[in-house]
């Protein structure tokens, strides 16, 4: 009777492209989080500059040369056009993020470890709430998107 089930038979020796992929797989899975966060933080100033310009002329007394009323309106259309265009770039940079972590995941996989960024990553999520930054994006959309559309209502209306 054989003891072959007893013994595992040696793991093939990692090939220099299979470690390629996954170095490239990791620096690309990486640059593409920075990018989907500095997306986040461009969003919120150029958004905070506009809500901010929008408070300062609705609390303004008005300038008779100049009505109060298309200047609101322009800069809440602004806001939803600016949150529209946020809202697909959002969904290019998080398409990027999932196909380098499935990159990365296979490249793990083929090399046969359970302590690369990839599995480090799964872990934490595993451990951390449901809500990642895929979820929470897109809910400041919609936060951000009814909150234009307030602001034009009350544009219109002033």
């Amino acid at each position: 009777m054989s003891d072959i089930g007893e013994h595992q038979l040696p793991s093939p020796k990692p090939t220099p492209a299979q470690i390629a992929v996954y170095q490239v797989a990791a620096s690309h899975w990486a640059h593409a989080e920075q990018v989907r966060w500095m997306l986040v933080y461009n969003y919120s100033m150029a958004s905070t500059v506009l809500l901010l310009s929008w408070a300062a002329v609705f609390a303004s007394s008005g300038n008779p040369s100049l009505p109060r009323k298309p200047v609101l309106v322009v800069l809440a259309v602004a806001g939803i056009c600016l949150t529209i265009l946020w809202l697909i770039l959002q969904v290019r940079a998080n398409g990027f993020v999932h196909a380098y972590k499935v990159a990365g995941e296979q490249a793990e996989t083929a090399l046969q470890t359970e302590h690369g960024p990839f599995a480090a990553a799964q872990r934490h999520r595993e451990r951390a709430s449901p809500l990642g930054t895929r979820y929470i994006a897109p809910a400041a959309i919609g936060i951000f998107a009814l909150v234009y559309a307030v602001l034009l209502c009350i544009s219109i209306n002033v």
